[in-house]
């Protein structure tokens, strides 16, 4: 249970529109033949690369600080 707590309080102080990417992406991708699913992924990623968070994240990162996600 400690063990689940822990990941599910590290999973909650990500980006909540990078985590609902990931999740549909990880959702879609299961039952594409594998060359598709890169495809896919790839443009999963550009667009998550695309999102307000992703900024936000990569400043807080080198200002060395907690990031404020918008969900954007």
């Amino acid at each position: 249970d400690a063990a689940v707590s822990e990941w599910a309080a590290k999973l909650a102080g990500k980006s909540p529109v990078i985590m609902r990417l990931g999740k549909e992406a990880m959702r879609r991708q299961l039952d594409m033949p594998r060359d598709d699913a890169l495809d896919y992924l790839r443009g999963q990623l550009s667009l998550a690369l695309s999102t307000e968070d992703v900024l936000e994240g990569v400043t807080a990162f080198f200002q060395k600080r907690d990031p404020q996600w918008k969900g954007r």
